[in-house]
């Protein structure tokens, strides 16, 4: 059924979109127009220097797809469906140019004691780091065409005919360090690393979660 809308209506909803705060959003398949009624998820390629990013941005994406009614979800690669969604992770090459601390602690007090003799120096508490996801939803794609996308070669194709969607985001993430000391085996220092690679995760999730939705708004909401 095509639903029109007079001039006054369209008004109306302009007004009340600009000045109240509303959004007006997509809840239907939003790849419906081109055909696109089951999509294919495969994990995404983490060609960055974080570890363990594939994963969140994967799982993010595919929940926020399965909220679209009449869109079925495919985990992983299928090439029965009528699209398939490529994601690629990627970040500079070089650590220090990923990684930026933020603010820094020095090993005076307790710390003091738990690097011994060692001249005294700064610890790194908040790290900042970036990263690039680049979402291709490919529509029919063959093997070979698979193979083509999912390749470094693919990081660089801006128009292809099989292409629905080539969408890349930068986006900046943080997170904090756990920094105790140790002057013996029941302090908090000795899971200071544990700790750490928790926030970290816990970090790349709710940066996955933000992409999901962004991708949602900025791209499929559009459609």
């Amino acid at each position: 059924m095509k639903i029109t809308f007079g001039i006054f209506q369209i008004l109306l909803l302009t007004f009340l979109s600009s000045c109240t705060g509303y959004r007006f959003t997509n809840s239907l398949n939003p790849l419906e127009e081109d055909g696109v009624r089951s999509i294919s998820v495969p994990m995404f390629i983490n060609r960055s220097s974080l570890p363990n990013a594939s994963a969140p941005f994967t799982q993010e994406m595919v929940h926020m797809l399965a909220k679209y009614p009449g869109l079925e979800i495919f985990n992983g690669e299928n090439l029965r469906a009528d699209a398939i969604m490529i994601g690629v992770i990627t970040s500079d090459k070089k650590l220090r140019d990923v990684y930026e601390t933020m603010t820094r602690i020095f090993t005076d007090g307790d710390l003091q004691t738990s690097i011994g003799n060692r001249p005294q120096f700064y610890i790194p508490t908040s790290t900042q780091y970036k990263l690039n996801v680049k979402v291709m939803i490919i529509k029919n794609p063959s093997k070979k065409d698979m193979k083509l996308f999912q390749s470094e070669m693919g990081d660089h194709i801006l128009k292809h005919p099989k292409v629905i969607v080539n969408h890349s985001t930068g986006l900046v993430g943080s997170f904090t360090r756990e920094t105790k000391a140790v002057t013996d085996p029941d302090d908090g220092g000795v899971v200071n690393q544990s700790k750490t690679d928790y926030y970290f995760e816990q970090s790349l999730l709710s940066l996955a979660k933000s992409n999901a939705e962004s991708f949602r708004q900025v791209v499929l909401d559009v459609f």
